[in-house]
């Protein structure tokens, strides 16, 4: 396994130890333009994604906002799930989209105007969840959209990482079943992804308790501002690249 998987996989880590996604945003496109396979991919960050989410859900879980939770899991899950049956099968425009709405959350602070139109896009909770269940279905971004959505609560940084990791933990327990139920196992020899998960959850441990533990709330958000506009970049950037 090269140097560059390992170092992908680690920053990644560190991103998802700090907000509750990251690892499959940002992994996913920098591992496809190394040529990996999606769904190989998938094998390897998924269950590292899903195991840092469960240690935030155990070590926070009195945070989480669990009337959030099932709100969002009701109405996402059914898009996690079809779309994610027929992933092999379609590659829907929704990245730009997403792209521009991550940047908008981004600089939200900024602009009154822009802050009153995404308050007003996020106050239909409902049918924001149901498309960020489909985007996390289609294209594994869906966690992008998930921040942009926690960014808008009054949340401290505890409330709203473990909020975040629980409602993304579920989502991505339904994929990692459905990927192991209706795809090969593959070739990868099985050291691969236990030293891929040794990185993650080592890198995990060392985030908690040494950055994440320094950050104060206003530290946390302006961070966090901060990755969903790189997170905008990024989505745009691999559109234009793909054409």
């Amino acid at each position: 396994m090269s140097l560059t998987i390992v170092f992908i996989v680690a920053i990644t880590a560190a991103i998802h130890a700090l907000f509750g996604v990251g690892l499959l945003l940002f992994g996913t496109p920098l591992l496809l333009i190394l040529g990996y396979d999606y769904l190989t991919i998938l094998r390897w960050l998924l269950p590292i994604a899903l195991a840092i989410n469960l240690l935030q859900v155990w070590f926070y879980a009195s945070r989480v906002d669990w009337a959030f939770v099932r709100t969002c899991v009701l109405f996402s899950l059914p898009g996690v799930v079809a779309c994610s049956l027929v992933v092999t099968r379609f590659d829907l425009a929704i990245r730009p989209i997403v792209g521009v709405l991550l940047i908008l959350a981004a600089v939200q602070r900024l602009s009154s105007s822009t802050d009153r139109a995404l308050a007003h896009v996020m106050r239909h909770t409902a049918l924001y969840c149901v498309v960020m269940g489909a985007v996390q279905g289609l294209t594994s971004l869906g966690g992008s959209l998930l921040s942009a959505l926690i960014h808008s609560k009054a949340y401290d940084k505890d409330r709203a990482r473990a909020t975040t990791a629980a409602t993304y933990g579920i989502s991505l327990i339904v994929q990692l079943l459905l990927l192991l139920s209706v795809t090969p196992s593959g070739t990868t020899p099985i050291g691969y992804p236990l030293l891929l998960a040794a990185i993650g959850l080592g890198t995990f441990a060392l985030v908690e308790q040494t950055l994440y533990a320094a950050l104060d709330r206003d530290r946390y958000h302006a961070i966090l501002a901060g990755f969903l506009f790189a997170s905008g970049l990024l989505l745009l950037g691999k559109t234009a690249l793909s054409y």
